[in-house]
This record gives C-alpha cells, structure tokens and sequence, in this order.
C-alpha cells in the first residue's frame, strides 16, 4: 500500500476512535459540564473539537511513523507507551464527561502528561519527527490536567 494513503488510513482511523470516544456524551452530560465550575482560562466549546482533530491527526501521523516496517528493532518500549496513551485518551471522555469521575480524570490526564512525556523523549533520539509530532498533544495535555484539575477543586 502506497505510504501515503498508509498514513491516511491510520489519521482516519485515529479521528473515528477519538470521535467514538467522545460519543457517550449525552444531553444530560452537556448540561451537567454547563452548570460546574469551571476555570476563567476554558476556551470556549467549539476549541474543544478543533483542537483535537488537529491532535488525533498529528497522533496519528506518529503512530504511522513509528509502526513503518524499519522501527523493527528499538520500538518495542515506543509501541507499547503509544498503546498505552492512547488507551488513556479514548477512555477519558468516558470517565470524565459520562462517569463524572474528575479527580480519576485529573489522574488518568498526568498518566497521560508522563506516558507522552516519555514518549516524546525515546522519540527524540530514533524519530525526531514523533517527538515534534506529539509536543502540541503534550503541551494540550498540561492545559487539560489544569482545566480538569480546576474543576475537581471547585466543584
């Protein structure tokens, strides 16, 4: 399969996921995130969905590069904390939005920060790339755990 249609395939797979992960919201959870507390510094809604389809493209875009057939050796540890993260992202939306659980929310937000941190660390060095792929995702991250972190205190 020509790479750039590969790479295609895993950003369109990436948003599917992500936007599947969003779906448990429902009237009830919109109108629960309206009333809370929330900090001066949220953006408003419609940064939200912007932001993470520029996101999940760039993870995406990593998580391509990091599977070509050449990372063969030395990736192992790569492939397992991009797994890994990924996991935490999809299931956050759940445990936040629909559980309400926040402060699990806050904790599964900095396992995130440390996994990608990780991440963009072993990527420096073997697909310098990656590493500047995920540092918006990084960055996003710290505003996330802040905003999530805001919520859990005030409310």
């Amino acid at each position: 399969m020509n790479k750039c249609v590969q790479l295609l395939v895993w950003i369109v797979a990436l948003e599917i996921l992500g936007f599947i992960s969003g779906y448990p919201k429902s009237l009830t959870t919109d109108l629960w995130y309206l009333e809370i507390v929330k900090s001066p510094l949220s953006p408003p809604s419609i940064v939200f969905p912007i932001a993470w389809i520029i996101l999940y493209a760039m993870i995406a875009a990593c998580g391509w590069k990091i599977w070509q057939p050449e990372n063969k050796i030395g990736f192992t540890k790569i492939k397992l904390l991009y797994v890994l993260q990924l996991i935490l992202n999809l299931s956050w939306t759940t445990i936040f939005f629909y559980m309400h659980w926040v402060l699990v929310g806050f904790f599964v937000i900095v396992a995130m920060i440390v996994l990608v941190g990780w991440l963009i660390k072993l990527t420096f060095s073997k697909r310098r790339i990656c590493a500047y792929l995920l540092m918006p995702y990084f960055c996003w991250l710290i505003f996330a755990a802040y905003l999530n972190g805001y919520i859990w205190i005030f409310n």
